[in-house]
């Protein structure tokens, strides 16, 4: 499917924006989502107790699901703007004549190959951390990873990963989706290099329209007109030239009256 390169990659940056716009990176400018993505491990270690334990300090599961909902398109090989489509519009873009740049962008696509790699036919077979070991066959980070994803959260498929429970899928997937999070961000901040050193020319719309909402209370002032109804509901029309058959909405949905005031007795 060909598409144009500058719808292509406009698009692209306005969902990267809106992942930096989320709570879990803008808050604290990606520093949990960092440390989510290098998998570090807590242990406290009891030497008279011959024990050791592990902690897990992880995001609110409602959260983070959202984030990991922005981020999906673009680890989809057939999405518009999934990342290999994307920087093949980049490379239109920039042409390849400038070294630099020409690396560079080699060196994005390859951290979005490594961020969203996975094995779907053979599980156990490609991990980014850790492997697992159950009553069964191992699995790795990323087949759980995807399994919260598909099972758990974005999709419905049938559950294949209970022997490992809920938590160590959602466990594995704060660090794989914060890997391509942090990827994100670092792409978003070298293509906003690359547009203000005039490498990179998109329409306005692309680094100023709004990506999110953020006033969740509003008010839309002005005149309306009401009519009869279309389809089993109000026709109404609140800016432009209106109809001859329409009302003004006060005259067909008047005010009501005010209440008369309470009798006092003695």
């Amino acid at each position: 499917m060909a598409t144009d390169p500058v719808e292509t990659l406009s698009t692209f940056v306005r969902r990267l924006r809106r992942i930096e716009a989320h709570p879990l990176i803008s808050t604290d400018n990606g520093e949990l989502i960092r440390e989510l993505c290098s998998t570090q491990m807590h242990v406290t270690v009891y030497p008279q107790l011959n024990e050791a334990v592990q902690t897990f300090n992880l995001p609110d599961e409602v959260l983070f699901e959202s984030l990991a909902a922005r981020l999906r398109p673009m680890t989809l090989e057939q999405d518009r703007i999934g990342y290999g489509r994307v920087f093949d519009a980049l490379d239109r873009l920039t042409g390849t004549d400038d070294l630099t740049t020409r690396l560079s962008n080699d060196h994005l696509r390859s951290e979005w190959t490594l961020a969203t790699r996975r094995d779907r036919a053979n599980r156990g077979s490609t991990t980014r951390a850790y492997g697992v070991i159950g009553d069964g066959e191992p699995v790795s980070d990323l087949d759980l990873a995807y399994g919260w994803l598909y099972e758990d959260s974005l999709h419905g498929d049938p559950p294949s990963f209970d022997q490992f429970g809920l938590r160590e899928r959602y466990r594995a997937a704060t660090h794989v989706f914060s890997h391509i999070a942090v990827v994100a961000i670092e792409t978003l901040a070298y293509l906003r290099h690359l547009a203000d050193e005039g490498h990179l020319v998109l329409p306005d719309e692309a680094f100023g329209a709004d990506v999110v909402v953020s006033e969740t209370t509003w008010e839309i002032r002005g005149e309306w007109y009401v009519g009869e109804p279309v389809d089993g509901g109000m026709s109404s029309v609140s800016d432009g030239e209106v109809p001859a058959e329409m009302r003004p909405i006060q005259e067909v949905y008047p005010p009501n009256p005010p209440a008369d005031p309470p009798e006092c007795s003695d």
